[in-house]
């Protein structure tokens, strides 16, 4: 029974370690720099109105949840942190579903204990930054890409579409993902991935 539990133990650790480090050692506001501050400058443009090329120099969507976060409330960044907090939980679950169901338990409880407790992306939690949701979306983007595998059908390649979307309009890194995860499929089925790979268009 513990050993079940041990999992999930983890993931309640990997929340209040980001928890903490928000509410004790390092809070959102105390950091406004760089790209920080280019966010934030762009979601208050788009609050007064104006629309500008350079606003879509980087991908629009974070500005534009931080713009829908502030005409919401004046305290968005509370908000921000708990959206961060509940995505970098979500996330883990995500990864250590998925190093479960393609590699076994054990080397599923070893990446959760990594992925808890990594510095870099606890830090993360608490800065006004993409890359804590772009981590849950390419973690949600790898638990539907094994799922399509597996299961070849337009739902399931409906929501890889727009997962896909989703971290492409976040940060847009990952945009060669989709030929590569293509090729990969038909490299691996031969002439059965043409299906999953036609659902993938339909989807996307």
């Amino acid at each position: 029974m513990t050993a079940k539990r041990l999992p999930y133990l983890l993931l309640v650790l990997g929340f209040l370690v980001r928890l903490i480090y928000i509410l004790f050692f390092h809070s959102m506001d105390q950091s406004i720099y760089s790209d920080m501050r280019n966010y934030i400058q762009v979601a208050d443009q788009i609050m007064a109105g104006e629309w500008k090329a350079t606003h879509f120099f980087q991908p629009i969507g974070f500005p534009y949840l931080i713009y829908l976060l502030k005409l919401m409330t004046p305290h968005w960044m509370s908000w921000l942190e708990a959206i961060h907090l509940v995505t970098a939980t979500a996330s883990l679950y995500l990864i250590w579903k998925t190093v479960k169901d393609s590699f076994g338990e054990k080397a599923a409880l070893i990446t959760l204990i990594i992925t808890s407790l990594h510095f870099n992306w606890i830090i993360f939690t608490s800065m006004v930054l993409a890359e804590n949701l772009f981590i849950f979306l390419l973690s949600l983007l790898a638990w539907l890409s094994l799922k399509l595998v597996r299961n070849f059908s337009l739902q399931n390649a409906i929501f890889w579409g727009v997962a896909f979307v989703a971290a492409f309009l976040i940060k847009g890194t990952h945009i060669f993902i989709v030929p590569l995860f293509l090729l990969g499929i038909l490299t691996w089925k031969r002439l059965a991935g043409l299906k999953v790979v036609a659902l993938i268009s339909v989807g996307y």
